[in-house]
């Protein structure tokens, strides 16, 4: 009987073993089920990039205020009956003589 259980013991611990350690075990899943929420959020970063891009060629393909927005803010353009002031901020080393 002794030998029995001694049996049973090493064929549970062997078990137990590759249940937590093997190929495909409990530490493998773990792994995997960390790799997989970590790409999800990549993906999902990616996704929202996406989006964001769709839209603005959207916006560009269908009107005019990106295609404006873009030229006044690049290039500096203004519409007609517009006065076009520019704020320039003096410089502190001039100021003080550096």
């Amino acid at each position: 009987m002794k030998l029995f259980t001694f049996v049973l013991c090493l064929f549970l611990m062997g078990t137990m073993y590759n249940f937590w350690y093997g190929k495909n075990g409990w530490k493998d899943y773990k792994d995997y089920q960390k790799r997989i929420e970590e790409q999800e959020a990549l993906n999902q970063t990616l996704v929202d990039r996406n989006n964001l891009i769709t839209s603005e060629i959207k916006d560009l393909q269908e009107g005019y205020e990106g295609i404006e927005d873009i030229a006044r803010g690049d290039f500096g353009y203004i519409k007609q009956d517009e006065t076009f002031i520019r704020i320039i901020q003096k410089d502190d080393k001039k100021k003080n003589g550096h």
